[in-house]
Parts: structure tokens; sequence; C-alpha cells
């Protein structure tokens, strides 16, 4: 590799792990050792056609990226090396991990906040503890029976606990892009549109919390180490509050840099910057990298100045960028493991159906939600796309390439592209028995 194609590497596509990688038995269908920009340049195209093929079916632009990283993957037609879906690309997840939870902290604009009411926070709170805990059971229950781990074995302890911990904690995520798109589409409104809208923007966000606590806690389970209960629920703490710390120290430098920046052009570099500082701090101090950037991004939006122009020229990029991270995802689904995985898949699946169902149910009725509400919102909140292929992109960082994780990576995967064939539909007929969007599903001209 010449000096100029490093030098373009590192600057137009930051992939800096590529020349480390030999591409010579890279693929069975390829007859020549190709650069890195090559490989660069196909994820780039493919990604783009197929967000063009799933507009033109209709479908969720995230399921044709995630199809399409199948298709192209180790596991099919062997378009992308394996060691370059599994490494050579970090920096390019990485970074599409660090934008998406600058949008989400972004999206918690407190004048909204302030307006959503008790009956929004107690009901967010209880569906995403109800897709936790049940989606965990239901883990519990089943990855024992697949893999023939007796429950008092050593590994249900270092492998099966933290498996259905970690995948607990990411069902409790939901899709707001999924959700926003279908409630534009057809101008829905109303009371379920207006809690529905208030539980998304809080749910990412807690989410993220329960990953950082739950992962802290995997971490001393997988190492097993001897830890007393003090210091199992102290560290999670601690990592968490010194990411919320990084991502404060961050906003207020931004808040400084953003006001001697003249040309409105120099905005994006200046705010990629920012986020990528605070998600390679987080990374170098082992703290939750996502929590970090979300508080960068929440506090931006409500107390940067210009954060308006900060958030503009990233939306920019942000197709190509989430693109190539979603069609990575989907490279990343070893089709070989559904046998195993596709259960994991259908067990996440279920288990966090009936956790969103129950606990948005609960939630409801302890604010004195409405019957519609309490009735459709749970099936409304089943969409599951970018937080959850991040956040288990980065929990593969911690299972490791141990067989238990690689069947944890691919259930939870496998388990997103089901849900975005399935939950669009859902959410437009739940909108549709609360009278909030017509009956027959045609767009609403008034709104």
């Amino acid at each position: 590799m010449t000096i100029a194609t490093h030098v373009v590497c590192m600057y137009t596509f930051p992939v800096y792990g590529f020349q480390h990688i030999h591409l010579q038995h890279a693929t069975a269908s390829m007859f020549f050792t190709a650069d890195p920009l090559f490989y660069a340049g196909l994820i780039l195209l493919a990604a783009y056609g197929g967000g063009r093929l799933a507009g033109m079916l209709n479908v969720p632009k995230v399921t044709g990226y995630l199809v399409t990283g199948i298709a192209i993957g180790p596991s099919l037609l062997h378009l992308l090396p394996h060691d370059l879906v599994s490494s050579g690309f970090k920096p390019v997840t990485e970074l599409g991990l660090a934008v998406i939870a600058f949008f989400i902290g972004g999206s918690l604009d407190l004048s909204k906040l302030k307006n959503l009411g008790r009956q929004i926070l107690i009901i967010t709170l209880t569906q995403a503890v109800g897709a936790f805990a049940l989606t965990t059971l239901v883990l519990l229950a089943v990855l024992p029976l697949l893999t023939g781990i007796g429950p008092t074995s050593p590994e249900m302890w270092n492998q099966v606990l933290p498996v259905a911990l970690i995948l607990g904690s990411i069902s409790a995520a939901t899709a707001p892009a999924a959700i926003l798109a279908i409630i534009h589409q057809y101008g829905a409104r109303g009371p379920l549109t207006s809690v529905l809208l208030g539980v998304v923007a809080l749910d990412d966000g807690l989410t993220l919390i329960f990953f950082s606590f739950t992962l802290q806690g995997c971490l001393i389970l997988i190492q097993g180490d001897s830890t007393s209960l003090a210091e199992l629920l102290v560290s999670p703490f601690q990592a968490i509050l010194t990411a919320l710390f990084l991502g404060t120290v961050m906003a207020a430098a931004l808040s400084r840099i953003i006001a001697l920046v003249e040309r409105s052009q120099a905005v994006l570099g200046v705010a990629l910057g920012a986020v990528l500082i605070t998600f390679g701090a987080a990374a170098s101090l082992q703290v939750p990298g996502l929590l970090a950037v979300m508080c960068l991004g929440f506090l931006t939006a409500n107390f940067v100045p210009r954060h308006d122009e900060i958030f503009t020229s990233l939306e920019g990029i942000e197709e190509p960028i989430f693109g190539v991270f979603f069609l990575l995802a989907g490279a990343h689904l070893d089709l070989g493991l559904l046998k195993i995985a596709g259960w994991v898949a259908l067990a996440i699946s279920i288990g966090r159906f009936l956790g969103k169902l129950l606990g948005s149910r609960a939630g409801a009725r302890l604010s004195s939600a409405s019957a519609t509400i309490r009735r459709n919102l749970g099936p409304a909140l089943l969409p599951t796309a970018g937080v959850t292929v991040g956040l288990a992109l980065e929990a593969e960082q911690v299972l490791g390439l141990t067989s238990m994780g690689e069947i944890a990576i691919s259930g939870i995967l496998a388990s997103v592209v089901l849900n975005e064939l399935i939950s669009p539909f859902a959410v437009r007929a739940a909108l549709t028995r609360a009278g909030e969007i017509p009956a027959d599903g045609s767009h609403r001209e008034d709104t």
C-alpha cells in the first residue's frame, strides 16, 4: 500500500486498521488483492443500493442496510472478508455508535421534557424495566436448553447469565426513527401519539443507563473476580459518573470553541471532533462511551450556542454513516449459527414484546392513563434498530469471540431484522385502533 493510500485512508475514511489486514486470502470470489479503499467504496455503494431498494419496497431503510450486509458479507457472497468485518472497520462502527448516541442526547430537549408529565415518565420506566426483566428471564430459560449448559454449572454464571442480562438491557430500547416515519407518513395526531413520542424521547437514554450499569456488572461475572456486592454496585456507578463527567467537560469546551468558529463549513469538523474525542476518551478509560456522548448531545442541545447549526451539520453526513454502520452490522450476522441463534432471536422478540406490552399497561394504570393508551401503547413501542444494533456491537467487545458471544450477537441482530419487518405494521395498527389515523391507512391531508 502506498503512502498516498495511507493518507487518504486516514483522512477520508476512518479505517486505520486496514493496513494491518492481510487480504490475499480475503474472499473466495476475488482473484486479486484488493486495496482497502476498494472495500470502502463497495460498502458505501452497497449501503446506498440497499437503502434505495428498501424505499422502493416501502420498508425501513435500516432493514435494507442489514439485509444487504448479510448478502455481501462472509456468510453469503463473501464480497467482504471476515477479518475486515470483524475488526478492520471497527473505527467506522465506533463512529456510527458515537453519532447515534449524540443524536439521542440531542433529542432530549429540556423545554419538551418539562411538558411530558408524570404519565410519560412512569410509562417510560415501567415499559423499559418490563422489557429488560422479561427478556432476561426468557433467555435464562432458553439458553441452557440450546447450549446444554446445566443450571448449576460455572458456565451458567460466567456465560449464560451475563449474556441474558446484556441482551435484556439492550431489549429495552425503542427505535424513534421508525415511529416518527410512520407518524409523519400518516399524519397521526392524538393522545396516544403524544404519549408515544414522549416515551420514545426518553426510552433510549434510559436504555443506555441500564446497559452501562449491566455491562460493568457483567464484566465482573465474565472475568470471574471475587467481588463483594458493594463493589459490584459501586463499580458501575463510578463508570457512569465518569462518562457523564467526560460529556459535561466536552460540552463546556465545545461551547467555548464554537464561539470562535466563523465559517459555517467548519462547524462539522468541530462537532465531529468533539463527539469522537468524547467517545475515544471514554473507551480509553473503559467507561460507557455511548453514555458520555449522549450526555454531550443533551448538553449541546440545551446549553451550547449554535446548537441547531451543530446538529444540522452532522445530519448532512448521517445517511452514509448510518448506511455503512448498519450494513456492517448485517455482515456480522453469521448465518451458520442461525440454527441456534434463530431460537435466541425468537426468545428475545417474545420476551421484549411481552415486556413492552405488560410494562406499558402497568405504567398506564399507575399513571391513570386512558384505556386507549393502555391497550395500544405496547404494540406501538415494538420498533427497534439503531441503538439496539449499536449496543450489540459494543457488547461484542465484552462477550468476545466465544461461541456464546457469537450466538448472542447473531441472535440480537437476527431479532432486529425480524422486528424491522413486522413492527412498522404493528405501530400503524395501534394508531389506527386508537382512531388517530384513518382506518384505511391513507395519508391524512389535514395534518
